[in-house]
C-alpha cells in the first residue's frame, strides 16, 4: 500500500528563505507580477507600523507560499507566492543599493543571490530582472525600450522598485531607520512554506484549493454573518433594511460603508473580522435593528448623495461632486469615512462645507503625490475626523494645513525629470486639466493617450537634434510634466517622432484645449518645456490656495 504523499509545512524566517537553501523559479506559465504601487505602499505602511509599535521585539507574518523542492536540491519549483517573492527580492535589492556602509551592503546583497539569485523569473522576465533589480547598483538603472513596450510584469517591476526607492530614500528614513528595517525584514518577518513532494502535486492541490473555494462575495459573507447575530425577531426587518441599502449604494459600497463605520468607531486599523468588530462595536445581539436604521441607513443615504452629485446646497453641488471625483481618482474609498463624518455631523447644507470639502481634496492630493503612505495618511485623517466631531472650525484644523515640507516634496515629484514615470501621472495630469475647464477623461489608450511632444525615442536623423543634441538633454525634458499632453491614439500615431512644426498642425485641431493650447508655440526647446512645467504647477497649486515656492 502506497502511503499518502503529505505537504511538509514549515516557518522561516526571511534570512532562512533567502539563504541560498532555495532557488526558487518560476514556471514559464506563471502568472504575470501583478503588485503594483497600492500593494507595496500597504506592506512597508505595515512593515514600519509593526517597527514603530512593537520595536526590537515585532514580528511579521508574510503569507504562505507552496513549493517542491526535490531532496537534496536548491532548484525550487515556486507554484504559489510569486507576487511576495518578487517584491521582497525588489524591497532587499532597494536596500542593498541604498546602502553606504560596504559590509552591509554585501549582507543584504546576500539576500538576493549568493552563488546564484535566490529568485529566477521566467527565461522571458529573467535578463530585465537580473539588470534592472537583482544585480548591485540594478535599481538605479532604467531600460532604454519606452515605457509602454515594456510587458505588464516589467512595468509593474519598474514602477514598484521606484516607489520603495524614493518611500526609503525620503529625508526622514535615516540610513540607521533602513538598518532597523532590513534587520527586522530578515529575522523577524516570517512565511509559511508549504513543501509539496512533487511538482504535479502541488499544482493538483492548488488547483482543488481554487476550485472549491466558496464562491461567496464579501458582501454575501458579511450579511449572513451580521444577520446571524441579531435578535431573530429583528432578522427578517434587518434583512429588509440591507437591501434597501445594497439597492441605494451597490454590494461594493455597501461593503466598504460597513468598513468605514468601523473606521469611524474604533479610529484606528484594526486586525480582526470586519464582521466580528461591527457585531461587538455597535452591540447587534441587543441593537440588531437600531444599528441598521439609525446608523448604517443614514450613512448609505450619505454615501448615495455624493456618488449622485447630491450633496451639498444647489450651488455648491456641481463642486463638491467634482471634488468628490478627483478625490476618488487616486483613492476611491480612504477619503470616504471623512467626508461621512462631516456630513453626519454639519450636514450638507453647512456653510463652511465647500471649504472643507476643497482642503480634503487638497490634504488627499498632496499626500498621494508626496508618496505618503497609509502608515502616515490614516491617523492624518482620524485627526481630521476628531476635529471635526471636536467643532473645529475648517480654518482652525490643522490636520488639513499642508505643511512647506510636503510641499516642497510635491515641488519636487512635479518637477522630476522622471514625472512620466511616477504614480497617479496620469491622474496629476488630469487633475491640472480640469483647472483649465477641461476634463479630457481617464488615459483609456484609444479616446485619450499620453502624448509626450519631444519625443522620448532616440535617433540620431532627427529635426529634434537641433535643440536636444545629445540624449542625456532628451532624457532631462522629455519625461517631464511639461512635455506632457494628450492626444487620441490615432492622432498619437500621426504624431510620433516628427518635428514640431508638423506636430502642432495635428495638435491645433486636437478635442483636448491642453493640447491647442501648446500649439500656439512657436518652438518647443528646453526653456519651452521647463516654463510650461512651472505654469501647469502654478495652476495646480493656486486651485489649491497653495503658493509655488
Amino acid at each position: 500500500m502506497t502511503a499518502p504523499n503529505y505537504i511538509e509545512v514549515r516557518s522561516l524566517t526571511l534570512r532562512d528563505l533567502f539563504s541560498g537553501a532555495y532557488v526558487f523559479q518560476l514556471p514559464w506559465f506563471q502568472r504575470a507580477y501583478a503588485w503594483q504601487t497600492d500593494q507595496v505602499s500597504r506592506l512597508l505602511g505595515d512593515l514600519f507600523s509593526a517597527l514603530e509599535a512593537e520595536g526590537d521585539s515585532a514580528e511579521y507574518f508574510l503569507g504562505t507560499l507552496l513549493v517542491c523542492r526535490p531532496d537534496g536540491s536548491t532548484e525550487t519549483a515556486l507554484i504559489d507566492g510569486h507576487q511576495r517573492a518578487m517584491t521582497l527580492t525588489i524591497l532587499f535589492s532597494v536596500l542593498r543599493d541604498l546602502c553606504a556602509d560596504q559590509s552591509e551592503k554585501a549582507e543584504l546583497d546576500s539576500f538576493v543571490k549568493s552563488t546564484d539569485y535566490h529568485l529566477r523569473p521566467q527565461d522571458v522576465q529573467a535578463e530585465f530582472c537580473k539588470t534592472y533589480v537583482q544585480q548591485m547598483g540594478g535599481t538605479s538603472l532604467y531600460p532604454e525600450a519606452l515605457f509602454e513596450q515594456l510587458s505588464y510584469s516589467e512595468r509593474n517591476a519598474i514602477n514598484s522598485r521606484d516607489f520603495i526607492k524614493e518611500r526609503l530614500s525620503a529625508s526622514e528614513i535615516s540610513p540607521e531607520m533602513r538598518t532597523r528595517l532590513a534587520k527586522f525584514l530578515a529575522d523577524r518577518c516570517h512565511v509559511i512554506v508549504h513543501h509539496a513532494p512533487n511538482q504535479e502535486e502541488a499544482w493538483v492541490r492548488l488547483r482543488k484549493e481554487e476550485e472549491t473555494r466558496l464562491d461567496f462575495s464579501s458582501v454575501d459573507l458579511a450579511k449572513a454573518s451580521l444577520l446571524s447575530v441579531v435578535q431573530p425577531s429583528e432578522r427578517d426587518q434587518c434583512a429588509l433594511v440591507w437591501e434597501e441599502i445594497e439597492g441605494l449604494i451597490g454590494p461594493n459600497d455597501l461593503y466598504f460603508l460597513l468598513c468605514h463605520l468601523r473606521t469611524l468607531k474604533s479610529r484606528r486599523a484594526r486586525n480582526k473580522p470586519l464582521e466580528e468588530e461591527i457585531s461587538h462595536a455597535f452591540k447587534l445581539n441587543k441593537n440588531g435593528l437600531g444599528f441598521m436604521t439609525d446608523v448604517f441607513l443614514p450613512a448609505a443615504r450619505r454615501v448615495q448623495a455624493l456618488r449622485a452629485g447630491e450633496a451639498g446646497t444647489s450651488a455648491a453641488r456641481d463642486l463638491i461632486t467634482q471634488l468628490c471625483r478627483t478625490m476618488s481618482w487616486i483613492e476611491e474609498q480612504t477619503w470616504v469615512p471623512v467626508a461621512l463624518c462631516w456630513l453626519e455631523q454639519h450636514g450638507d447644507k453647512h456653510p463652511e462645507t465647500i471649504a472643507f470639502f476643497k482642503a480634503l481634496e487638497r490634504l488627499l492630493w498632496m499626500m498621494k503625490l508626496s508618496l505618503e503612505g497609509p502608515e502616515r495618511l490614516h491617523p492624518r485623517l482620524m485627526k481630521v475626523i476628531s476635529q471635526i466631531e471636536n467643532g473645529t472650525a475648517v480654518a482652525d484644523m490643522d490636520s488639513l494645513v499642508i505643511e512647506r515640507k510636503m510641499q516642497r516634496k510635491v515641488l519636487e515629484k512635479l518637477r522630476g525629470p522622471y514625472f512620466d514615470r511616477r504614480a497617479y501621472r496620469a491622474e496629476a495630469l488630469r487633475r491640472i486639466a480640469i483647472t483649465e475647464g477641461d476634463d479630457p477623461g481617464p488615459i483609456d489608450g484609444v479616446h485619450a493617450t499620453i502624448e509626450h511632444v519631444l519625443p522620448r525615442g532616440w535617433k540620431l536623423q532627427n529635426a529634434w537634434r537641433v535643440e536636444f543634441p545629445d540624449r542625456a538633454r532628451v532624457d532631462a525634458h522629455a519625461h517631464s510634466l511639461g512635455n506632457l499632453t494628450y492626444l487620441s491614439f490615432a492622432d498619437n500615431n500621426r504624431a510620433a517622432s516628427q518635428e514640431f512644426v508638423a506636430k502642432n498642425e495635428i495638435y491645433a485641431k486636437s478635442e483636448f484645449k491642453m493640447t491647442r493650447d501648446i500649439a500656439q508655440q512657436a518652438t518647443w526647446v528646453q526653456s519651452d518645456i521647463e516654463a510650461r512645467t512651472e505654469r501647469m504647477i502654478a495652476l495646480l497649486f493656486a486651485d489649491w490656495d497653495l503658493k509655488v515656492s
